[in-house]
């Protein structure tokens, strides 16, 4: 009985060094495997089963929320402290806000170290561990960087603090990690996005067509209309450009139909199957 089990005894530990050197290079997922998880040293193990488990993924989804909310307290200040003190934003700079910031950070980047300690090299074959480092990079520029690239690139105040403001709003994508649901809608949005880019380019095609043909009928027609100070009606069909833009307006975003095209109607009462055959194609038939 001795006998076989000898040489599983010599053999063990270079066989949990092999295992240990294997799990570098092994996807997360399977490092929930019994045996992989044996041959690493115990507190990496533990930082795997920190890393993998559900009570992490439910804190760090609490912590994204509650920096969302943050975020959203800090805008509505800054945008009340302009009004006050005359569009200067870097006085409207708050140490609550960069505190919180710092620490969110702070939080982010433990996460973040946890992970890369725990999974090694198949940390970067995770695409949302690729997201993180971002967004953690994102956050260190913001908070140690930003006073120095403003200097060196000579940018406005105003320009450096929005543009790193709106960078971290690519924390909030997180959140389709932990919940999956709201995960499969976006990847459901996701695919249908190329359905919706192509339907806008035949939108802009439509409008556009029925520009060039109201430019050379409807315009003259218009020159004759008192639009009773209305500068943008007796603008509106004197380019293809402008023309666009109205049937835009008023086909596609629904505003104000009647403001342009009822005096115009009225003037000419033939032009009513323009208006009506743009509002038809465009609305209806999308």
């Amino acid at each position: 009985a001795s006998g076989p089990e000898a040489p599983a005894m010599v053999a063990s530990t270079p066989s949990e060094r092999m295992r240990a050197r294997t799990t570098e290079f092994v996807s997360p997922a399977e490092m929930n495997n019994e045996l992989l998880l044996h041959g690493l040293p115990p507190l990496r193990r533990k930082a795997v089963t920190v890393v993998q488990s559900q009570g992490l993924d439910s804190c760090m989804a609490g912590v994204i929320i509650f920096n969302f909310v943050i975020m959203v307290l800090d805008t509505d200040r800054q945008a009340s402290c302009l009004n006050v003190d005359g569009g200067d934003e870097r006085q409207c700079g708050s140490t609550l806000s960069e505190v919180s910031n710092a620490t969110f950070l702070a939080i982010y980047s433990v996460e973040l170290a946890l992970r890369l300690f725990a999974l090694r090299f198949s940390f970067f074959r995770d695409p949302w561990n690729l997201l993180d480092s971002f967004i953690v990079l994102v956050g260190v520029v913001d908070v140690c960087l930003s006073d120095l690239l403003q200097d060196l690139l000579n940018l406005p105040n105003i320009q450096m603090v929005r543009l790193f403001r709106v960078m971290r709003l690519t924390r909030i994508i997180r959140l389709l990690k932990f919940f999956p649901t709201l995960y499969l809608l976006v990847r459901g949005f996701q695919g249908a996005m190329e359905a919706i880019v192509w339907g806008w380019v035949l939108i802009m095609v439509l409008l556009a067509c029925w520009s060039l043909i109201a430019v050379d009928v409807l315009y003259p027609v218009s020159l004759r209309v008192d639009y009773r100070n209305d500068k943008w009606c007796s603008e509106a069909f004197e380019s293809v450009a402008r023309s666009t833009l109205y049937f835009m307006q008023t086909l596609v975003a629904g505003d104000s139909w009647g403001a342009c095209s009822l005096p115009i109607m009225r003037e000419e009462p033939a032009t009513f199957f323009l208006f009506s055959g743009a509002l038809v194609s465009v609305q209806l038939g999308f």
